[in-house]
């Protein structure tokens, strides 16, 4: 699936989720950002533009896109945390944060470990795994909302 098919998920639950936390309406603009941004690349990725790229254009893009995503992630967690603590509810944002922390170093061991490539197939695997369960969390942490606004 297409990365800005996720960004596109994501900003329809920081819609729906808006009236529960700051943090959501904040996420926003980031959000779309990375729609328009991992669209482009998708474009050029399909049309072939992306092997004209210079690489450190390439590499210098992809350590942001790194960081938003990472950033974008992060404040969903701290989001979940926000409604945890007005609802008294657990909704499983302990378990996401260290989840995120454990992505968010396979994530920047990745962007350093280019030189070695026993290293990087090693980051590159942990941050697959990784996201699964960040995922997987996340959608039990949704659950758990959809219960408790259906006590309500």
């Amino acid at each position: 699936m297409p990365d800005f098919i996720g960004f596109i998920l994501v900003l329809i639950g920081l819609v729906q989720l808006a009236a529960e936390s700051k943090r959501f309406i904040n996420l926003k603009p980031w959000t779309l950002g990375m729609i328009i941004y991992t669209t482009v690349l998708y474009i050029f990725d399909l049309t072939g533009l992306s092997v004209h790229m210079y690489q450190f254009i390439t590499v210098i893009s992809g350590l942001v896109s790194v960081a938003v995503s990472l950033y974008i992630s992060y404040q969903t967690v701290l989001g979940i945390k926000d409604i945890e603590e007005n609802k008294k509810a657990e909704l499983n944002s302990g378990a996401l944060m260290k989840t995120w922390l454990v992505t968010a170093v396979f994530q920047v061991l990745s962007a350093v470990a280019a030189v070695n490539p026993f290293l990087m197939i090693v980051s590159l695997l942990g941050s697959f795994v990784t996201a699964i369960i960040f995922l997987v969390q996340l959608n039990q942490s949704s659950a758990l909302y959809e219960n408790l606004t259906q006590l309500k």
